[in-house]
């Protein structure tokens, strides 16, 4: 070690090229560290704000919350399972969202609860809704009334929350009756039957063991 350092002492033009390359190489880390922090942060801020434990997505759709549909019916069922404490229901919309005096339109991802979480407050009024912070820079206020999709179904922003977004969308939680007026009205073919979901939040009772599975969906367990 003693020579090594003699010899980079003495001769330090000899290891510029390295330590250059080896400089380079910790900053492409670190720089692609912090987006790969971002990416994460701005995708599953909505399943980190939930107070529920367990995720049951239906099967086949992968654990993809668009892709999902957990019916009225299968939500009882779940509902009525052992160790189950309660359930609620969740539900989204990635649509644009047209804000007054902007030309372009704001990425959202609406959200349609049955229960408040850690960073959510119980749902609102029907045409009511809680934005994310993050949608401030897109030119939304408290009172703000936004347009969502193709259709400008209005919905008005009464209060703000934090780190909920999801794929890199703005959050925007709104009721379920909400929720399901803007499926219906900019995504006819993607409505869902009535008082379905696409997700069912689970909260186990204290001290139950989780389940993995169920027939005919697919649970997945956070912590």
């Amino acid at each position: 070690m003693k020579v090594a350092l003699k010899e980079l002492l003495r001769r330090p033009t000899r290891f510029l090229a390295a330590g250059g390359a080896l400089t380079l190489i910790v900053v492409l880390l670190l720089v692609l560290g912090g987006l790969l922090d971002g990416l994460l942060n701005g995708s599953t801020g909505a399943y980190r704000a939930q107070s529920a434990s367990v995720f049951v997505f239906s099967s086949g759709s992968r654990n993809s919350l668009p892709r999902s549909v957990i019916t009225a019916e299968q939500q009882r069922a779940i509902a009525g399972v052992p160790g189950v404490h309660e359930t609620s229901g969740l539900g989204v919309a990635l649509v644009a969202a047209h804000v007054p005096g902007r030309t372009e339109a704001a990425n959202t991802a609406v959200f349609g609860y049955e229960a408040a979480n850690r960073s959510v407050p119980a749902p609102p009024a029907v045409g009511q809704a809680y934005a994310d912070r993050s949608l401030a820079r897109d030119g939304v206020e408290l009172g703000t009334t936004i347009q969502l999709g193709n259709a400008r179904t209005p919905v008005t922003v009464i209060g703000w929350v934090e780190d909920t977004n999801y794929s890199l969308s703005g959050g925007v939680w709104v009721q379920p009756q909400t929720w399901r007026e803007i499926l219906a009205q900019n995504f006819p073919d993607q409505e869902l039957p009535s008082g379905a979901f696409q997700l069912a939040l689970v909260t186990p009772q204290p001290g139950s063991r989780r389940r993995r599975s169920r027939p005919g969906s697919s649970g997945r367990s956070r912590g």
